[in-house]
């Protein structure tokens, strides 16, 4: 199922390895349009009468439809890896000791350095494997990973017809239309859950032979039919005086799972990787990191509503763009060197050791044939 050609000696899949570095890297430029464009005092108004100003309104907004696929294709991602896992595992202690580190490392910081006051309820927020305050995606992604090991078993147990039945099931309450709004939303556990076992569903089974060999051609056409969809609908919002800037994509929006799908089946199906490729993998182990070093209320606030007006005063994509380049490639720089702090004080070997005293709901061993 899984290509040796895709596969590095140590067992990791290079090319999951490579969407996990473009997830994150679509994540940090949403944030930059999110955060920053649309609340900038130039860049988050539009003259319809500028042509210039809108034609980067449209590339603005089909880069954004790529950015949202990538809280999705991460969950998807771990899906296809969990799948077969019914044990909890050290990556959860590893999430959270990273989480803790960042979170109180950042309030320091930002607290001495802004003189901001932080009530001691925020202080045993940064401690909650479940916070709050900061970093959603943790909140709702430490909950999945709970449930893992029972999402699996059940998954495990089931035949293709079963597993089948189930997605549509899922499918039918958290979509976002006709149902999804009264079960979740893209940014939840119910939603995360329906991910993690289309995830497992390309694990477990092969896909049809015609979308095997036309992945590229489906993602081409969904991106197309995302972006003329919804183009119409916001494009209204430019036709008055200066306009703003709006974002109305979520992850749970039809044409935009649709688009994660096609993304995420074009690197399971992907046999060989050059070596640029094989370079970009080798930043996985960081995106993590990156994650949580640039989102932090704090950070936020410094990288998109202080510093990037300063860069960027007026609609040119380009000093905006490489903006985002920079923090993505800082936030690695800086979870390189706490990497390097946890190897060499032992922590992540302590983790290590943790995790495997961690208790089994189902013990060590427990296996399911597949029906």
């Amino acid at each position: 199922m899984v290509s040796q050609q895709a596969q590095t000696g140590n067992g990791r899949m290079i090319s999951m390895d490579v969407l996990r570095v473009l997830s994150m890297f679509l994540i940090v430029t949403g944030h930059f349009l999110f955060y920053g464009v649309r609340n900038h005092p130039t860049l988050g108004t539009f003259h319809p009468e500028s042509v210039s100003e809108t034609c980067t309104y449209l590339i603005l907004q089909l880069i954004y439809v790529f950015t949202v696929t990538g809280v999705n294709c991460f969950v998807l991602i771990s899906g296809y890896f969990l799948i077969e896992k019914t044990t909890f595992r050290s990556a959860l202690l590893k999430i959270w000791v990273e989480t803790i580190f960042y979170s109180l490392l950042l309030s320091l910081i930002f607290s001495f350095c802004g003189g901001e006051k932080i009530p001691p309820t925020t202080w045993l927020d940064h401690l909650s494997p479940f916070p709050r305050r900061e970093y959603w995606f943790i909140t709702q992604y430490m909950g999945l990973a709970l449930l893992a090991p029972f999402l699996a078993y059940l998954g495990k147990s089931l035949n293709q017809k079963q597993y089948l039945f189930l997605l549509g099931v899922l499918l039918l309450l958290f979509f976002k239309i006709p149902f999804g709004r009264s079960f979740t939303t893209g940014m939840s556990i119910n939603w995360f859950i329906l991910l993690f076992f289309v995830g497992g569903y390309f694990r477990k089974f092969a896909l049809p032979d015609w979308l095997r060999t036309r992945t590229v051609l489906c993602l081409t056409v969904t991106a197309a039919g995302i972006y003329l969809f919804h183009l119409a609908e916001n494009l209204t919002d430019i036709t008055q005086p200066q306009g703003a800037f709006t974002l109305r994509y979520t992850g749970n929006n039809a044409l935009t799972f649709l688009t994660s799908i096609c993304l995420f089946a074009c690197f399971t199906e992907k046999k060989e990787i050059c070596q640029a490729g094989q370079f970009i993998g080798k930043l996985a182990p960081y995106t993590l990191g990156i994650y949580l070093c640039h989102e932090h209320s704090a950070v936020r606030d410094f990288l998109w509503n202080r510093l990037l007006p300063e860069i960027c005063h007026h609609h040119l994509l380009l000093p905006g763009l490489f903006f985002t380049i920079l923090v993505f490639l800082s936030c690695t720089g800086i979870d390189f060197l706490r990497e390097q702090l946890f190897k060499r004080i032992g922590i992540n070997r302590a983790i290590q050791k943790l995790g495997e005293k961690l208790p089994q709901p189902f013990g060590p061993k427990k296996e399911i044939r597949n029906q």
